[in-house]
Formats: structure tokens, sequence, C-alpha cells
């Protein structure tokens, strides 16, 4: 009779544990170190522009400060998927996610980043050239879903607002 193995059953487990609990806590320092100021919510589209970037159910969801061009306020405007920005403006994107870690990629716009459930992170971009680039979003897990392939729209002045004027229309 045969008996099972357990002490060693019981090591590569706790070493299959420990290594992805230590993996997860290197990715949130990683994280932390680009924390969202208390008042990311209230920049101006004068100098800067927050845009806030949700993946949640395998999809990109994109909020937009609407009228009072404040992010957080009841004028908002939600879309999925693209991701429009103006040219030459910083745009600081709030990155977050609801449910599971995303990556979030735009290779000609140089955006890599990583949003992870309940730690909120931010990158700047600054597009100098409008048009089309492709955003490329997955599971960390190596997953792939189309409600997380879209594009970043880069629009020229007044493109943007009537780009958000479709969007709210949805």
């Amino acid at each position: 009779m045969l008996r099972p193995r357990t002490t060693r059953t019981r090591t590569l487990r706790a070493t299959t544990v420990g290594a992805g609990a230590v993996l997860l806590l290197a990715l949130a320092a990683i994280v932390l170190a680009r924390r969202v100021p208390a008042h990311a919510g209230a920049a101006s589209f004068g100098s800067e522009h927050v845009v806030e970037v949700t993946g949640q159910g395998h999809v990109w969801r994109v909020r937009y400060p609407g009228p009072d061009r404040r992010l957080g306020t009841a004028d908002d405007v939600e879309g999925t998927g693209d991701l429009h920005v103006p040219r030459d403006v910083p745009t600081r994107i709030v990155l977050r996610s609801r449910d599971y870690v995303y990556t979030l990629r735009v290779p000609r716009l140089g955006l890599d980043d990583v949003a992870v459930p309940d730690i909120p992170g931010e990158v700047t971009l600054r597009p100098s050239s409008a048009g089309t680039y492709a955003l490329e979003g997955g599971q960390m897990c190596g997953v792939s879903y189309p409600g997380l392939q879209g594009h970043v729209v880069v629009h020229e002045g007044v493109g943007y607002w009537a780009a958000l004027r479709r969007v709210a229309a949805r």
C-alpha cells in the first residue's frame, strides 16, 4: 500500500502560493508608487485634462469630464472601448480596475501600464500628432478579450468635444 506524499505536496503548494503572493506584492508596490493624488478629479482642461479608464467585466470603461471640464461631476460623459484625447494637451489617465488585473498598451504613444483592483494608478499622455492608435488591452493571465481592444483617438481642437458629444449620444 502506497502512502500519499503529503509533505512534498504541502511544500509544493506553499512554494506556489508564496511565489504568487510575492509577485502580487511586487506588482502592488509598482502601482502604489504612482498613486493618484486626492485632487485628480478636479483638474481643469486649461492646463491638464483628466480621463478615467476602468477595466471591468473584460471591457474598458472610459469617463470624460463634461462641459464643466471637471471629472467626477454629474455631467461626466461615459463610454466604452475607444479613448479620445486632445492633441498637445497633457491628458492624465487615471487607471483603475474593478475586478481583474488588466494591461493597457498603446505602443505608438509609449503607453504600457497595469490596472490593479482597488489601487488607482495614473499615466500622462501628451500626443503631438492627431490620429488613431491601437489600444491593446488584456488580462495578466494572458487572455485577451474583444472589449479590451480599441483605439486611442487623438483629436485636433474642437474635434475632441465633437467626439465626446458622439460618445454621449450612444
